[in-house]
């Protein structure tokens, strides 16, 4: 019946705004852009940020299937599969995943130490009172993301397409 309308309006709706989220942080901050309706430009690539996202899901929980750390792994993998979409919107779901993919190999456990560094803000958002700091750390940890993206891309002699229509 009607319990069902939210879970499938959250698997539809959920990749185009995690994709949103990107281009908002990513514009922010290589172009110091914070213009609200770039939160909802993921809507512009619906089918590929669906695909990306679904993809991920599924090829993170077949690894956690082995156990949870190769599951882990996998995240980092694919971690950068959306950015990538961002800055490539002609290629496929499948080839973001294969290219984050490669550029996370021997970068994994960088990010995983980055990310280890917001694990505090985290743990004490999930306390009443300390949360509010969450609405801070979030931005922040998405910035901290995506200046790891663009400096995998500089130390690749890559660097970012600018003329980003999206």
């Amino acid at each position: 019946g009607c319990g069902i309308i939210p879970v499938l309006g959250a698997i539809i709706l959920v990749p185009p705004l995690q994709f949103g989220l990107v281009i908002f942080f990513i514009r922010f901050f290589r172009h110091g852009e914070t213009e609200l309706e770039n939160l909802f430009k993921g809507f512009d690539m619906f089918g590929k940020a669906l695909a990306v996202y679904w993809l991920s899901q599924l090829y993170i929980f077949l690894w956690s299937l082995l156990f949870i750390v190769p599951g882990i792994v996998a995240s980092y993998s694919y971690s950068q599969a959306m950015l990538i979409l961002y800055d490539n919107p002609e290629i496929t779901a499948s080839e973001a995943i294969r290219r984050s993919k490669a550029m996370m190999y021997g970068n994994k456990m960088t990010l995983f130490i980055q990310d280890l560094s917001f694990l505090g803000w985290f743990i004490l958002s999930v306390f009443p009172g300390f949360y509010i700091g969450f609405l801070w750390s979030m931005p922040y940890y998405h910035i901290t993301r995506i200046a790891f993206y663009d400096n995998l891309l500089e130390s690749a002699g890559m660097g970012y397409n600018s003329s980003q229509g999206i």
